[in-house]
């Protein structure tokens, strides 16, 4: 209580402290900021990435990123891929992050419970991930909570429509330049990556994504609600 300010980076996360007993009246939302000029579209990258892959033309690729973590909820991501080879669509997973790789005996296992091992491609912790989601099409997040998602948003400053789960702050950040469905419905999951890649406006949500990032995280701006906030106190 003798703080001037207590900042939250999401609303989910002021609305759990608030529940802790946290005062209101200090308590402010300043979302994260994304760089703009390094998270961006790369056409370059795209091929060099899908060549490198080996992923064939026509080929749609969804990628995810994150780490092996139960909030993660990749099981169900693993389910929904299941449901989506239904579709006869030709894809490719890519998953990137730690221990997201094929030393992890238990999601190797998971993938061949679901026979998915061509589809999926194990890529662990990598450092340009802006190369890596200039080369997709849809991002998915399968998560059973988060609080301010930095993968969703850096997803969307490069074009990517996403599919994502309905927690902490991941709708509001998305708006409707994508698609939203419940946490742990792998069908609904499956379907909603169906839709993505059968919209014929993919390419407009993919810009729409990035300007909606542009508007309301940019680094440069959210630096700017800090400073005005140290101003107001050395004032």
């Amino acid at each position: 209580r003798y703080v001037n300010y207590v900042i939250y980076n999401s609303y989910k996360a002021q609305n759990n402290h608030l529940a802790f007993g946290y005062k209101n009246e200090r308590s402010i939302v300043i979302p994260n900021g994304f760089e703009l000029d390094k998270f961006c579209f790369n056409p370059e990258s795209k091929t060099k990435i899908r060549e490198k892959l080996n992923i064939k033309k026509g080929e749609i690729v969804f990628i995810t990123v994150g780490r092996w973590d139960i909030q993660k909820d990749y099981y169900t991501l693993i389910k929904a891929l299941c449901e989506f080879k239904k579709y006869n669509i030709d894809f490719k997973m890519l998953m990137c992050g730690r221990n997201l790789d094929y030393k992890n005996k238990e999601l190797l296992s998971l993938i061949e419970k679901y026979r998915l091992k061509k589809h999926m491609v194990l890529l662990g912790r990598q450092e340009d991930i802006p190369a890596l989601l200039s080369c997709a099409d849809v991002y998915i997040s399968s998560s059973l909570g988060e609080s301010f998602s930095n993968s969703i948003g850096e997803a969307m400053a490069c074009e990517l429509p996403c599919v994502v789960t309905d927690v902490g702050d991941s709708k509001l950040i998305m708006g409707d330049t994508g698609v939203i469905v419940k946490a742990k419905d792998y069908v609904a999951l499956s379907r909603a990556m169906l839709k993505c890649v059968t919209d014929n406006n993919l390419l407009r949500k993919g810009l729409a994504a990035r300007k909606r990032i542009m508007k309301n995280y940019d680094i440069r701006a959210i630096v700017g609600l800090y400073e005005k906030k140290y101003e107001e106190l050395i004032n």
